[in-house]
């Protein structure tokens, strides 16, 4: 929902037909660009009016994981553009709930310390499940989600 959100955002920029219903850039052309910080956990957007040559940016949003929360890149992005084209937030994003569960993709750290990506070989659905049970089962904590493969539904992760 986040990708989709940033797509419709960037398309919207790009459109002759297309107006954002408020904000600074209400009746503009605009680009979007992202800095995504995973180490300090934070998305940038930057955006500029097409008809601007300088390198500065018109507008800037931020978006900040707290601490206690799982980062996800593609949700950072959507609150970012949203704040740097003064749009209101969508609730969806601002209170986006925890994964309830591990998955392939995920990068957790663990209670000793090490922070590591959790993987998915094609071996056995068993052993899959195996190895995410021992890691929550060892105190890991979920960091990041935006790599994270979730099954569709009805389909097996």
């Amino acid at each position: 929902m986040a990708r989709a959100r940033v797509a419709e955002l960037e398309r919207v920029g790009r459109s002759l037909a297309a107006r954002l219903p408020q904000g600074p850039f209400a009746a503009e052309f605009y680009r979007i660009e992202f800095v995504v910080n995973r180490d300090k956990r934070t998305v940038v957007a930057m955006v500029r009016k097409r008809s601007t040559t300088s390198g500065k940016p018109d507008a800037v949003g931020i978006a900040k994981c707290a601490p206690d929360d799982v980062f996800n890149a593609d949700i950072g992005k959507a609150i970012a553009a949203e704040r740097a084209l003064g749009l209101t937030l969508t609730p969806e994003f601002v209170n986006a709930p925890k994964p309830d569960g591990m998955v392939a993709g995920m990068i957790v750290k663990y209670a000793h310390g090490r922070v590591a990506q959790t993987v998915d070989t094609p071996q056995s659905l068993r052993g899959r499940i195996t190895r995410l049970t021992t890691a929550r089962m060892c105190g890991a904590v979920i960091l990041d989600d935006t790599d994270a493969i979730y099954a569709k539904d009805g389909e097996a992760a």
